[in-house]
């Protein structure tokens, strides 16, 4: 049983038979989603000062669909270099650490995906007005230490000063600091709180991907306590992305959420596109079982 949970979250893995001398592995896909997600210092992902929030980063391992698979993912180096825009200054270094998840079933383009995901916490220092340099790194390796090369992005998150600010909510959760929100009913209450500015906000938008495509975009309504609020129901099962924006007066629509909210279905993660590992494990998971019940018997006694 020890043996099936480390295959099914890819600790170990079975081997697929000889490999050449040299393998090249090209993957169709590697970066997925990343929290702060502002890929320009112009439109960077905006963050409330002193707030704690999700540093989040997902990419591709296993492409079900292109049948093309990375090492597993619990033997990567992940790491986070934050800087100020402005001068380049180091802010901190944050290790990544391991994987938290590896969802399944993920649609990327027109490809089903395994995707892991690195999760920290960061406290957002307390200075409004500072831009800040994400700098990504992810470093492939396998079991044996194997390096199979280094992946950078780079993205940028702001505190406001003279931008308004404010709080989005999914089904009553804070969703402007976290990346991921997993619901059970596909009908989502949105809404937005502002806490800065609220005069200067024209009007809230939410937009909805699954994919790299555009499901639809919509406008969330103003209340008269000068909240915004709205609901969306989601077509079916699977994985989306919920962007929000803030429309304002001053400039550039600020973007206040960038989340993958996932309607499970029941059995989702037994379906097809399961791994080798995941099989292997699912396999001595039940003769596991099997052997523990097993043991357990009692003797029959023997009778005259």
């Amino acid at each position: 049983m020890a043996l099936g949970l480390l295959l099914v979250f890819n600790v170990i893995s079975i081997p697929s038979g000889a490999k050449p001398a040299t393998m090249i592995t090209y993957p169709p896909h590697f970066w997925y989603h990343s929290y702060p997600s502002g890929a320009d210092p112009t439109n960077p992902t905006m963050m409330s000062s002193g707030s704690t929030v999700t540093l989040d980063i997902e990419v591709v391992y296993y492409d079900a669909t292109a049948r093309v698979e990375l090492p597993s993912p619990a033997y990567w180096v992940t790491m986070c270099s934050i800087t100020k825009t402005s001068d380049g200054s180091a802010v901190q270094t944050v290790s990544m650490g391991l994987p938290t998840s590896f969802p399944s079933g993920v649609q990327v383009g027109s490809d089903l995906c395994s995707v892991s995901v690195w999760q920290r916490s960061w406290q957002v220092p307390s200075t409004n007005g500072v831009t800040y340099t994400f700098t990504w790194s992810v470093d492939v390796k396998d079991a044996s230490g194997l390096d199979y090369g280094t992946q950078t992005l780079v993205t940028y998150g702001k505190t406001p000063l003279s931008e308004p600010d404010g709080m989005f909510k999914i089904n009553g959760k804070d969703a402007s600091q976290t990346s991921a929100l997993v619901v059970l009913s596909p009908t989502l209450d949105l809404s937005f709180v502002p806490s800065q500015n609220p005069d200067k906000i024209t009007s809230v938008t939410v937009r909805v991907m699954k994919g790299s495509a555009l499901m639809t975009s919509f406008s969330l309504t103003k209340q008269s306590d000068g909240a915004y609020t709205g609901s969306f129901t989601l077509p079916g099962y699977g994985t989306y992305e919920l962007d929000g924006y803030v429309n304002w007066s001053g400039g550039n629509p600020l973007q206040k959420m960038s989340l993958i909210a996932n309607w499970e279905s029941p059995g989702a993660t037994l379906q097809s596109w399961l791994g080798l590992n995941q099989i292997g494990g699912y396999i001595s998971l039940a003769v596991g079982a099997v052997l523990t019940v097993t043991s357990r018997e009692k003797p029959k006694k023997k009778t005259k």
